[in-house]
C-alpha cells in the first residue's frame, strides 16, 4: 500500500506525546500531579455532560463529584477566567493539565528542530489547510485520486516514529531506574541517530 498523508497525523500525535512526556518528566513533582488530577476533573466533566443530556440521572452522585473537585484536583481549579480556563457551574478550571502553556510552546522547549519542523508542517495537514490538501491529490485520466507522499517524507515519518518510541522507553527506564535496559535503549537510539542523520539534514 502506498504511504498516505495520514502518516502526518500519526507522527504529529507521537511528537506531541513525547513532548508532553518530557514536559511532565522535567517537573515530576508538580506536572505529574496535574496530569493525575486531570483524570478526576475530566471524569466529572464527562459525567456532568451525560447528566445534562439525560443519560445519567443521579443528581446526588453528580453533586458529590462536584464537591470533591477542590480536594481532588486543587492545582487545576482557577481563581478567575482567562484564556486558559473555562467555567462550569461556579467553578473555573484549566482546560488542560499543562494549564497556561500551549502544545506549541511545550514542543518549542522540549523538541529538537527536526521535530519542531515536522510538527509544524504536519499541523497544516491536521488543520485542513488548502495548500496541503491540494498537495495530496492528483488529476489522472480525468479523475481526482489520492497522491502518495514522497519517499523521503515517508522515511522521515518512520524516523520520527521510531525515535519517539525510543525516547518514550528511555523516560520509562529513567522513572523505574532500570539502568541496564536504559543503556541498551540508549545504544539503539545512538545507532538510529547515526543512520538517519543524513535524512534529517536534508
Amino acid at each position: 500500500m502506498d504511504p498516505t498523508h495520514d502518516y502526518y497525523l500519526l507522527v504529529r500525535s507521537m511528537i506531541e506525546g513525547i513532548a508532553l512526556l518530557e514536559y511532565a518528566y522535567n517537573d515530576q513533582e508538580n506536572r505529574c500531579i496535574n496530569w493525575e488530577e486531570s483524570f478526576y476533573l475530566n471524569y466529572y466533566l464527562v459525567y456532568k455532560e451525560r447528566f445534562d443530556l439525560g443519560l445519567d440521572y443521579d443528581s446526588k452522585k453528580l453533586e458529590e463529584y462536584r464537591q470533591e473537585l477542590p480536594k481532588r484536583c486543587p492545582s487545576l481549579i482557577a481563581n478567575q477566567r482567562d484564556g486558559y480556563t473555562k467555567k462550569i457551574d461556579d467553578i473555573y478550571y484549566y482546560r488542560s493539565w499543562y494549564k497556561s502553556q500551549t502544545i506549541s510552546e511545550i514542543i518549542n522547549i522540549y523538541c529538537e528542530p527536526f521535530y519542531k519542523q515536522l510538527w509544524s508542517d504536519f499541523s497544516s495537514w491536521h488543520h485542513w489547510e488548502p495548500r496541503f490538501a491540494l498537495q495530496s491529490i492528483k488529476e489522472e485520466g480525468g479523475r481526482t485520486t489520492p497522491k502518495p507522499i514522497e519517499e523521503n517524507t515517508s522515511v522521515l515519518c518512520l524516523i520520527a516514529g521510531i525515535e519517539c518510541f525510543i525516547n518514550t522507553i528511555f523516560i520509562v527506564c529513567e522513572l523505574y531506574k532500570d539502568k541496564e535496559f536504559e543503556t541498551s535503549v540508549s545504544e539503539i537510539g545512538k545507532a538510529i541517530e547515526e543512520i538517519t542523520r543524513e535524512y534529517k539534514n536534508q
